[in-house]
């Protein structure tokens, strides 16, 4: 690029990638500039060219640390196993060099302005341990790394059995005045929850399950109501009595 010098560097400075630029000084004017990207910072020319290293300033007061996106320009078409790659990757300080010992950082609090140089940076909002590192062998280049360790698997959501007190009273035929908001364990107290229908209505009460379909209490509603006793939850299903409170 060809422009003056103050131009050449504002240039640099709109440009994300841009982390320097090499000029010729003895060009009073105008200069020649190469813009260098921060994949490949290669040494700075022979012969009369100089370099100019992009400064970018860090507000002090409230530093947040320093962050990258990993973005696709089309998620709809990428391979399913790498959108969890896809978010913001902050800088990992404990791989950072220390600029005024030239030591590797040991702090995982430290802050260090944007020019320091950092090899590591970390998926944030995630349980694993998603990288983008600088790739050392060839020190041109950042490498995107998922974390393949295998997670524990969960362990089942826990349900907890309610009692219906709805139901139950609508099965008693208690309405109105009549309604007993404590009828499931009042129930239980006089032992009605040997009778597996109730039971299955006051589950917390009669301290019975709550998950899945209850064949023995499908078939003994069936028994009281005069149908299959031998039937099941599908015969209940097929003969239209799902809309019963009770079942």
């Amino acid at each position: 690029v060809c422009a003056p010098t103050a131009v050449l560097k504002q240039l640099c400075v709109d440009l994300d990638e841009c982390a320097g630029l090499q000029v010729d000084p003895a060009v009073a004017e105008l200069s020649i500039a190469h813009f260098v990207n921060h994949a490949c910072m290669n040494s700075p020319g022979e012969g009369s060219t100089e370099f100019h290293w992009k400064q970018v300033e860090v507000t002090p007061d409230c530093p947040l640390g320093i962050a990258v996106a990993l973005m696709y320009d089309d998620a709809a078409a990428l391979d399913p196993i790498y959108r969890p790659l896809e978010g913001l990757y902050e800088r990992d300080a404990l791989s950072c060099t220390d600029p005024a010992t030239g030591e590797l950082n040991t702090d995982p609090e430290a802050f260090f302005p944007e020019t320091t140089s950092c090899s590591t940076y970390l998926q944030v909002g995630v349980d694993v341990v998603n990288t983008i590192t600088w790739h050392a062998e060839s020190s041109c280049g950042w490498v995107v790394s998922a974390d393949e360790t295998p997670r524990p698997e969960q362990p089942p959501e826990e349900v907890i059995c309610r009692d219906n007190a709805e139901v139950a009273n609508f099965a008693f035929a208690q309405y109105g005045p009549d309604f007993n908001s404590n009828i499931c364990p009042d129930g239980e107290q006089v032992g009605y929850c040997e009778n597996l229908i109730f039971a299955s209505i006051c589950a917390a009460s009669c301290n019975a399950t709550c998950v899945g379909n209850d064949e023995d209490a499908a078939k003994a509603y069936l028994d009281l109501t005069g149908g299959d006793s031998d039937g099941s939850c599908a015969t209940i299903s097929q003969s239209g009595l799902c809309d019963d409170p009770i079942v």
